[in-house]
């Protein structure tokens, strides 16, 4: 399935000079403290990803078996959709791939 019309770009975020800085308070959301991504159809808000993904797939079943029209209905969220609502860390071909393509100092401290 396609993600939700008028919905956020495609990894917007990696456009951005910031690149690929880790979106603020992500660390909250993965330690469950705070909501990270909100459904679609419903608007109901989770703390991981994995949430929104059963929360989706339940209820795209439990709508259909109670007759709610197609285009109201929950449905199951494929990996497009994923990118659009949520959190995505990038893969190691998508960091090679900025890498090679920026100027990038790391600086490392490292205390004993």
């Amino acid at each position: 399935t396609a993600p939700a019309a008028g919905g956020p770009p495609l990894r917007e975020a990696w456009r951005r000079a910031y690149w690929p800085g880790v979106a603020q308070r992500q660390g909250d959301c993965d330690g469950g403290n705070r909501d990270c991504c909100v459904c679609p159809t419903c608007g109901e808000s989770f703390e991981h990803l994995s949430m929104l993904q059963l929360h989706c797939k339940h209820n795209a079943k439990s709508d259909e078996a109670s007759g709610i029209a197609k285009e109201d209905r929950h449905y199951e969220l494929g990996a497009l959709d994923v990118q659009a609502l949520a959190h995505v860390d990038p893969s190691r071909e998508e960091i090679r791939s900025h890498l090679s393509r920026s100027y990038v100092e790391l600086v490392v401290l490292v205390e004993g």
